[in-house]
């Protein structure tokens, strides 16, 4: 069988160059990158988890005796006064302060009020002050209703209740009605309240 000379000359140079017809290509092996961002979760680090903070109970505010306004507001006396100051408001809530903490822990003088709490006691009042700010009325003695030679504990200059206030006059300042910045009018008989000792919270 003769070989054409063409096909000959293409086969020769073909085996020169180590290459034929059935020649494999060798898959290409990428190398292998190791990331440096590891997964997400838990640190095994030197911080631990802090435990939570224990939460504190509520501050006082104060400490006063409870009063029944509606008791005050029918007074004869208090009617008139209030009647005659028409720019101040009764208050709907009515105490006399024994103690003002305004929110400081470990008041030392809280500890001499906590165990009389809730207990009942008895106000007298002799004169309710007045100006165009305030009506308050003057305490002139507190003692409880059962019978104990403990009297109740309290830290104010001068004992007072708040009944009405006009609209930019804060409570602490009715005591000015009872202190020569008001009228002062004297009950003919002394009025006698009855309230329970309580602990106002922040």
């Amino acid at each position: 069988m003769t070989t054409d000379p063409a096909i000959a000359e293409v086969s020769l140079q073909l085996e020169k160059l180590n290459l034929s017809e059935d020649t494999t290509i060798e898959p290409t092996i990428e190398p292998k990158i190791e990331s440096n961002v590891k997964p997400k979760g838990k640190s095994k680090g030197k911080f631990k988890e802090q435990p939570p903070k224990q939460k504190l109970p509520p501050a006082t505010l104060y400490w006063g005796i409870e009063l029944d306004p509606a008791v005050i507001l029918e007074h004869p006396t208090v009617k008139s006064t209030l009647a005659s100051h028409p720019e101040v408001i009764p208050l709907t809530k009515m105490h006399s302060t024994l103690l003002y903490v305004g929110g400081e822990r470990n008041n030392p003088n809280e500890e001499s009020l906590k165990p009389y709490e809730n207990k009942l006691c008895t106000l007298t009042i002799d004169a309710v002050g007045s100006s165009l700010k305030a009506v308050a009325l003057r305490v002139t003695d507190i003692h409880f209703q059962e019978e104990t030679p403990d009297k109740v504990p309290t830290y104010a200059v001068l004992q007072h209740i708040t009944v009405a206030l006009s609209s930019d006059t804060k409570a602490v300042n009715s005591v000015k009605t009872l202190q020569g910045e008001g009228d002062i009018v004297v009950f003919e008989e002394d009025m006698e309240l009855k309230g329970v000792i309580k602990r106002y919270i922040n």
